[in-house]
């Protein structure tokens, strides 16, 4: 009778352990597929706030060039000309910019060296 109510002890011992081992892993899985979601939630929400950004900055551009239009409409002819030279002048000078830094990275001086 000892020997059964220790044998049972020790089944119901193994069996706790089984239980538990069950239940650390049901508790793992979860806890993955939580990460999962988790990532997959956060991925759309960049998504979503990139896109939002994109429609800012759209917004932003468009009320910038109909002011822009508005103040040009309002300009007299002389200062119409002027903005034109210098529009051509910057142009020039951005173009110019850029070829230098691009002579500057084929010789490797962009580097810092």
């Amino acid at each position: 009778a000892r020997q059964g109510e220790e044998l049972r002890r020790l089944l119901e011992e193994e069996m706790e352990g089984v239980r538990e081992e069950h239940r650390g892993a049901a508790r793992r899985r979860m806890s993955e597929e939580e990460e999962a979601l988790k990532r997959e939630e956060d991925a759309q929400l960049a998504v979503a706030m990139s896109n939002w950004r994109v429609e800012q900055a759209e917004r932003v551009r468009v009320k910038c060039v109909k002011a822009r239009d508005e103040l040009q409409a309002s300009d007299p002819p002389e200062l119409a000309e002027l903005r034109e030279v210098f529009e051509s002048s910057a142009a020039r000078h951005v173009c110019y910019t850029m070829q230098l830094v691009r002579d500057w990275a084929s010789l490797g001086l962009d580097e810092g060296n």
